[in-house]
């Protein structure tokens, strides 16, 4: 498996094989194959399964210290796989998740990540100093803006986000990109149709346990962006509509 591994990771990181005589690229190869073999993706576990003889609490160190190594840095060991994993997975729609949460010590993490058989696997991420609450609608692009370049051409896109996600900018750019989205949104945001006003609540009104209320060519917001379909989702296992 490390062998194989470590090929695959030579060819997409080519440029860089020679850094520190490849010692680099055998550690993550060995932390790919931890990974594989755990199904896991702390440390302390995958360190009990890396190849060689080493004990696992000194390959834990190792990965402490190659987490911590500047040359082991986004755009050469990171980015090149992301992008060879979206280009596999475009064959079929790609659905991108993009959620925020709180990591560390005052921190918030803000992640895109590919669909991938029921899991979410990261392929851009910005972390930011702050408490747990919503960023702002320019972080949401900016990490866009990083994952855009990753995807193939002629890939079919689908963006999924809670209510965080539902600014005006953000949908302007994702439709210039000729990406499909779905996010949540407030039971209070006003629509317009045929410049007549109405809230998505006056939508649940009309819906019963199991049934979609579906509204296509709708203007979102008082800023009246769009045309947007709107819809209002009451699945049979929630309180309230969606």
């Amino acid at each position: 498996m490390f062998t194989a591994v470590r090929r695959a990771l030579t060819v997409i990181c080519s440029a860089q094989e020679s850094v520190n005589g490849g010692r680099i690229l055998n550690l993550t190869a060995a932390l790919v194959c931890g990974i594989i073999r755990n199904k896991d993706c702390h440390l302390s576990h995958i360190a009990d399964e890396m190849p060689g003889n080493a004990l696992p609490a000194s390959n834990e160190k190792r990965l402490h210290r190659l987490m911590k190594n500047e040359k082991f840095d986004l755009e050469t060991y990171f980015l090149p796989f992301a992008k060879a994993l979206l280009s596999c997975l475009s064959r079929e729609t790609l659905v991108l998740a993009i959620d925020g949460s709180t990591v560390g010590r005052g921190c918030m993490a803000l992640v895109v990540s590919v669909v991938y058989k029921q899991r979410a696997l990261p392929i851009a991420w910005l972390v930011v100093k702050g408490k747990k609450g919503h960023l702002p609608e320019a972080e949401h692009i900016k990490i866009l803006q990083q994952v855009h370049p990753l995807i193939p051409k002629d890939a079919k896109v689908v963006l999924v986000g809670d209510g965080e996600f539902d600014g005006i900018n953000l949908q302007a750019v994702i439709k210039n990109w000729k990406w499909h989205y779905a996010c949540r949104t407030a039971s209070n945001i006003t629509l317009y149709w045929e410049d007549e006003p109405f809230v998505f609540q006056d939508m649940g009104d009309h819906t019963a346990p199991g049934e979609i209320f579906n509204a296509p060519g709708c203007k979102f917001t008082q800023k009246k962006y769009g045309p947007v379909l709107a819809l209002c989702w009451w699945r049979r296992d929630c309180k309230e509509p969606i």
